[in-house]
């Protein structure tokens, strides 16, 4: 199911899927909570203000050290983990334990 050309899904939005919510979805959410307009430009794209205001948030979030498996680690550095384990899970050489953010 996952390939290279362009009307294929690919195995990195399947990754990556385990980390949007905690960081990504919650930071869309928390600001708009919080009173985040979302300020549709003429295009119906978000503001430029908007999008570089949820881009820092994401930023901050997903370089601030996170518990993950009795350690202190950045989420990039949890995701550079998850896809070595699935290459070994897909070689037939280790197993994949999928990543649950703590609340």
């Amino acid at each position: 199911m996952h390939g290279s050309e362009r009307d294929q899904g690919s195995l990195v939005f399947d990754l990556i899927e385990e980390f949007r919510v905690p960081f990504a979805d919650r930071i869309v959410l928390g600001t708009m909570g919080r009173g985040l307009n979302p300020e549709i430009g003429s295009h119906a794209f978000l503001r430029t203000r908007i999008r570089r205001l949820l881009a820092h948030g994401f930023v901050r979030s997903w370089t601030k050290m996170i518990r993950w498996r009795g350690k202190a680690i950045a989420p990039v550095t949890i995701l550079e983990h998850q896809a070595g384990a699935l290459a070994k899970l897909l070689l037939g050489q280790g197993e994949y334990q999928p990543f649950h953010m703590r609340w």
